[in-house]
């Protein structure tokens, strides 16, 4: 939906990134959003209402548990069968990689469950591998939300008639420096994240094959997936002798 998630932070980077936009025009196309979602809110909590007089429990990790979601637009893998497997494929791998980074293993991903009205996939995640993933999806969220000013003036410039060929060093000045912020990006998370490698030689390999995955996740991100990782009720252990 429009209003929702990517897209209405989208919406609204727009709007404050317009030029010669003022505070009273800004103020009055967020006030329309407001309005906007005013209707589906309303639905929203009649959901609400409907789900709690029927006893429909939230879905939430157990306690103790994390997971991991991907959200695939139908429109991304025209509802073939092929390109979701294909898709599975490619996020197995990011997710394999995560947490072979974070615990040093290389498990299978578990499925929790699949929904399908946008391809919804949630799986159990170790608590480190969830960290990793969730600090490197935030850092590629930033990173695509910093190139959207440049795309911004380049759909401008094509608008005003400017040719593909006039177009293609700006095209090439984002691809350049979407990949020189994911080398950069995984360049930080070896520095910052703990990594359960200690094999300098599979940590290289790691190295490479996470700037790949982090890639993937930018262009999904730029297709409309949307990553979320979600954490159960912690549970602390209580000292009963105090």
């Amino acid at each position: 939906m429009k209003y929702l998630g990517n897209s209405l932070a989208d919406r609204i980077d727009t709007i404050l990134t317009q030029n010669e936009i003022t505070l009273a025009v800004a103020s009055d196309q967020i006030t329309q959003i407001t309005t906007d979602l005013q209707d589906p809110y309303n639905y929203l909590k009649t959901v609400v209402v409907a789900f709690e007089t029927l006893n429909i429990d939230k879905d939430e990790p157990a306690p103790g548990e994390v997971e991991a979601s991907v959200m695939l637009p139908r429109s991304s893998i025209n509802n073939s069968l092929r390109s979701l497997g294909a898709e599975f494929r490619e996020l197995e791998q990011i997710f394999a990689d995560v947490t072979e980074l974070a615990t040093g293993s290389r498990p299978s991903t578990s499925v929790r469950s699949i929904a399908s009205s946008d391809f919804s996939v949630y799986l159990e995640l170790a608590p480190e591998a969830a960290a990793f993933l969730a600090v490197a999806v935030e850092r590629v969220i930033a990173l695509y939300r910093n190139l959207l000013e440049i795309r911004r003036i380049r759909s401008e410039a094509s608008a005003a008639g400017l040719s593909d060929d006039q177009l293609r060093g700006v095209d090439k000045h984002i691809a350049e420096r979407m990949d020189q912020g994911v080398d950069e990006t995984v360049d930080e998370l070896f520095i910052e994240m703990a990594i359960a490698v200690s094999d300098d030689s599979r940590r290289n390999e790691l190295k490479v094959s996470l700037r790949r995955s982090l890639s993937g996740v930018a262009a999904r991100i730029d297709r409309g997936y949307q990553f979320d990782v979600r954490v159960g009720e912690i549970l602390e252990d209580v000292d009963k002798g105090r």
